[in-house]
């Protein structure tokens, strides 16, 4: 068990939200673990990011998600 309380070995291999398949793990800290992935309707290569659920989580991912946004050149989607 890493130090985010997430399973990560059990996660490689699985899918999130129906379309994103779980790869492997690329690094895990004290708010979650990023794994690299595969969009499967599109087939592009993506970064998933798993977090634990607190009260604060969902406003600091929606922050994170517009920052990510406005530092992308446009070529890629940010979807949260």
């Amino acid at each position: 068990m890493s130090s985010c309380q997430i399973d990560t070995a059990a996660l490689a291999g699985k899918k999130v939200a129906g379309i994103y398949s779980l790869e492997r793990l690329l690094g895990s800290g004290s708010f979650g673990a990023v794994y690299e992935g595969l969009d499967t309707s599109t087939k592009k290569k993506v970064a998933v990011k798993l977090e634990q659920i607190g009260k604060n989580v969902p406003k600091m991912l929606i922050e994170e998600a517009r920052v990510m946004k406005q530092l992308s050149d446009g070529g890629d989607e940010v979807k949260f």
